[in-house]
């Protein structure tokens, strides 16, 4: 009779492993990983507002959209300074434009999104939420060139500077 319940506990115990095993699996090998390089930041901007991102954990979708902004921004820079200097300021607009469409776009997403329910709390606030570690931010920009990070600080410097000379307050570290 005893190893009748030993024989029992062990095989439930081999099933739930294999069950929460299979699980795991399945979930990690659904969850494959995002590439933003090569790809233009509309193309970018799609992908962030399809079904299948919507669809990851939030910190999935956190790290997906800090390494989609990362690429777009960095992409952005690089296109700058591959212009002639006359036509510079052209493409600014043109950034600070679409800057501003996604702004509108994500601001009335956001609007939808932070509306509690029936019953339900309101969402944390962005002031309650930790702040960015200074050791995060660091290993994020580590593996970036030097040369290519001083060519980002000019360009969010640019961007700043068009933005106030266009009337335009500056959000963010530009």
């Amino acid at each position: 009779m005893k190893t009748n319940k030993k024989l029992i506990i062990i095989i439930s115990a081999v099933l739930v492993s294999l069950v929460a095993g299979s699980v795991v699996w399945h979930v990690a090998r659904r969850t494959k990983p995002v590439n933003f390089i090569g790809q233009k930041p509309e193309q970018i901007f799609k992908y962030l507002s399809s079904e299948e991102f919507r669809n990851f954990d939030p910190n999935t979708r956190r790290r997906y959209a800090r390494q989609a902004f990362d690429q777009i921004i960095t992409q952005r820079a690089e296109e700058y300074y591959e212009l002639p200097p006359e036509k510079r300021t052209a493409y600014l607009d043109e950034v600070i434009d679409s800057m501003q469409s996604q702004r509108r776009e994500f601001e009335s997403r956001r609007a939808e999104f932070m509306r509690p329910r029936d019953g339900e709390q309101n969402l944390q606030s962005a002031r309650s939420r930790p702040r960015r570690k200074p050791e995060d931010m660091r290993a994020r920009r580590e593996p970036i060139p030097p040369a290519t990070r001083a060519k980002m600080a000019a360009f969010r410097q640019a961007i700043g500077e068009r933005m106030r000379q266009r009337g335009i307050t500056p959000r963010g570290r530009y």
